[in-house]
């Protein structure tokens, strides 16, 4: 009999965009803590650096990892060094990170993942 394992697949194909706003007036305005805040186009243009957003989606990842969920993380046609260390970062292991540059590669990730956990897979939201 195997075992459940848990798995997630992180995916990106830019820099991070959004942030977690768990400030009281998010929680006010939204009614449930955390809200994601949304980058403006602006505020993308010029540049923003998503520190806050990078370190929400590192704490994320560890606790993911944490609670014993398999991490694997896929760069897609990405280029800025900051998010490619990211992914690398959070994936569970250095083979559970991927970089695919091209269509066939993101394809052939996916393969490589699925024929790696082997047996029944059920895909869950």
């Amino acid at each position: 009999v195997n075992p459940k394992k848990k798995i997630m697949v992180l995916m990106t194909d830019g820099n991070n965009t959004a942030r977690l706003d768990t400030s009281a007036q998010a929680e006010g305005d939204y009614n449930a803590p955390p809200h994601i805040y949304q980058f403006s186009e602006q505020e993308q243009e010029d540049g923003v650096e998503p520190v806050q957003a990078n370190a929400d989606t590192a704490a994320l990842c560890e606790t993911i990892k944490d609670e014993g969920t398999e991490l694997y993380t896929i760069a897609f046609q990405v280029t800025n060094p900051v998010t490619l260390n990211l992914l690398q970062d959070c994936a569970s292991t250095g083979r559970h990170y991927f970089n695919s540059t091209s269509n066939e590669e993101l394809v052939q990730t996916f393969a490589d993942i699925s024929g790696g956990l082997g047996g029944d897979i059920r895909l869950m939201k």
